[in-house]
């Protein structure tokens, strides 16, 4: 079935017909956002999602400016399938329920089949927020596959926080910390340094 957004309000726009050309500037908007199905597939979730298909249901209200956009309201995700960025899992059944107040993004719940187990998460992303500072995540982990093809596999249970971290590199990290208990692992790399 066809899937749409509805899109209502007043948001910026400087269109010029001759040559055409079109901008967002960053000036005031206020938008309602409406998915009674929505699709998935062409959002950019976080930094940390490539590819994402599935339903999504939302109403929001979007003020602010385009660069530093303030949401509220709620936004449920069913039956999705998610490949995290340089990953080669794929969560699927994907379920969510997230809350946006401001600029503050509340992951209520979220519950995938990861590899034959399952995996759950809970925690907060802040927009506009330095890298270093940005997200706060609580993962629960039950007979997960975590893996990278040629390399290696581990089937694991835990729990698990993960938060940004800056590096003596300068880079900022995930960087997890909890009890992780490993079933089953298979490493096909070197161990020699």
């Amino acid at each position: 079935g066809t899937r749409r957004f509805d899109v209502s309000g007043t948001a910026p726009l400087d269109l010029t017909l001759y040559p055409f050309a079109w901008e967002l500037p960053d000036r005031e908007m206020d938008l309602l956002v409406d998915a009674a199905e929505g699709d998935l597939a062409n959002l950019e979730l976080t930094p940390w999602v490539d590819e994402a298909e599935g339903t999504l249901s939302a109403r929001l209200r979007v003020t602010g400016s385009p660069r530093r956009p303030l949401l509220e309201g709620r936004a449920e995700v069913e039956g999705a399938t998610v490949r995290p960025v340089d990953r080669d899992e794929v969560l699927e059944n994907v379920r969510a329920a997230i809350r946006f107040e401001g600029d503050l993004v509340t992951v209520e719940q979220a519950t995938a089949d990861l590899g034959g187990g399952t995996v759950a998460a809970e925690g907060t992303y802040r927009l506009h927020a330095g890298a270093d500072q940005s997200y706060a995540l609580r993962i629960t982990l039950d007979q997960a596959v975590a893996r990278e093809e040629g390399i290696y596999a581990a089937r694991v249970s835990g729990a698990l926080t993960l938060h940004p971290t800056v590096a003596k590199d300068g880079r900022v990290y995930p960087f997890a910390e909890g009890d992780l208990f490993v079933h089953r692992a298979e490493y096909a790399g070197s161990l020699e340094t």
